[in-house]
């Protein structure tokens, strides 16, 4: 879970006990767990996403960066271990390798939270129409 008062990721147990704390630079928005177990944070003050292990080491040399001048909101990730990160002020999803490598961007309207499910169909909630859409697989 993330808390944007005190810039911090809370994980918890299955039975809802806090079980570690870490901190976070900026203000954090978004968050998804991979297969792996690593933490995939958005960061909406630095406009970044953040990974980190599940002991809250952060793992990425540097952050990847989500837009310029975006605001990187909701993050997913995918059974191929791509993530996928919202940017509601240019409109898009921007979709990383594994790696972090930019693989592609789609336009969106003004998305904010969003889901991949197994067969690769995006889920996505847009801010500014309070509705939920769904972009198909190209699978």
């Amino acid at each position: 879970m993330t808390d944007s008062l005190y810039n911090l990721v809370r994980k918890y147990d299955s039975t809802g006990h806090n079980i570690t704390t870490w901190p976070t630079t900026g203000k954090p928005s978004g968050v998804a767990v991979d297969s792996s177990g690593n933490v995939y944070v958005t960061d909406v003050t630095n406009n970044l996403l953040r990974k980190y292990t599940s002991n809250g080491i952060q793992t990425t040399p540097a952050p990847w960066t989500a837009t310029a001048n975006g605001y990187a909101y909701g993050v997913a990730v995918d059974s191929s271990g791509n993530v996928y990160v919202t940017d509601n002020v240019n409109n898009l999803i921007n979709i990383y390798s594994p790696s972090g490598a930019l693989l592609t961007s789609l336009t969106t309207p003004a998305s904010a939270g969003i889901a991949v499910d197994s067969l690769g169909s995006i889920y996505v909630t847009d801010i500014t129409d309070n509705i939920l859409f769904k972009l198909l697989s190209s699978n």
